[in-house]
């Protein structure tokens, strides 16, 4: 197996691979959902240019701030008060500008009815150092991002965007909980083939996904990224996929 990172819209490798199931592209969902509504332009056709075989995991995302922010605030409605008061101060870090994160940030700030600046960073670590340095106030970020920095006392997360709260979090509620109702928001990271791949290669990729997906050791590394391991069928991805669109 030869892997190959490629950067954000710019990556789409399935586009001219030969339609065999020796390519794969594993991505984030945004890239087939909110990327068709925020760059002008792309590599790709979201709708047609790649066949969504399985998610392999979701991701849900946090709001949490640093040292910058008092430590008597512990929730979303102490922030909204804090951010009020101090609006030369209320700025949020996102991983990218078009992310998931970016637009939850966005939401949260419109129903708080706050001054809320968006900081785009170029990935989650840069964006968290400045977080726990005292750069910036709050951030919004793929939950299993700030796992690894809680321990250092330095970030405090106020709010999931799932449904229900996390279990690697478990003391943290939901926006929802909080009064944000329509705050919800959950990141699939999916396989993807090349449009022209006949059916029975799709159907033995994700013949693939669910045996791996059974595996301790595959659930237990993405546990350690904060991902829940999820397996669906290609035509209900692909539904899903449409409906997020």
């Amino acid at each position: 197996v030869q892997r190959a990172l490629q950067a954000g819209a710019r990556g789409y490798v399935l586009k001219d691979a030969p339609a065999d199931g020796g390519t794969m592209l594993l991505s984030p969902s945004s890239m087939f959902t909110i990327y068709p509504h925020v760059y002008r332009k792309l590599a790709y056709k979201a709708e047609s240019d790649a066949i969504a075989v399985s998610p392999i995991c979701n991701a849900t995302c946090g709001f949490g701030v640093g040292p910058m922010v008092p430590a008597s605030v512990k929730t979303l409605g102490d922030f909204v008060a804090w951010a009020k008061a101090h609006p030369e101060q209320s700025s949020y870090a996102s991983p990218a500008a078009g992310a998931m994160p970016h637009f939850l940030g966005d939401q949260f700030k419109r129903a708080a009815g706050i001054t809320l600046a968006h900081v785009p960073y170029r990935g989650a670590a840069p964006g968290l150092q400045d977080l726990m340095g005292g750069q910036i106030a709050s951030g919004c970020f793929i939950l299993g991002d700030f796992l690894p920095h809680l321990a250092s006392g330095r970030l405090r997360i106020l709010g999931v965007t799932d449904h229900e709260r996390s279990r690697f979090t478990p003391e943290v509620p939901t926006f929802a909980e909080q009064g944000f109702k329509a705050i919800v928001g959950l990141e699939s990271y999916g396989i993807f083939l090349p449009s022209r791949t006949p059916a029975a290669v799709v159907d033995k990729v994700f013949d693939l996904i669910r045996v791996a997906l059974r595996e301790k050791q595959v659930v237990d590394g993405l546990a350690k990224l904060g991902f829940e391991p999820l397996a669906m069928a290609p035509a209900d991805y692909a539904r899903r996929l449409a409906a997020e669109r």
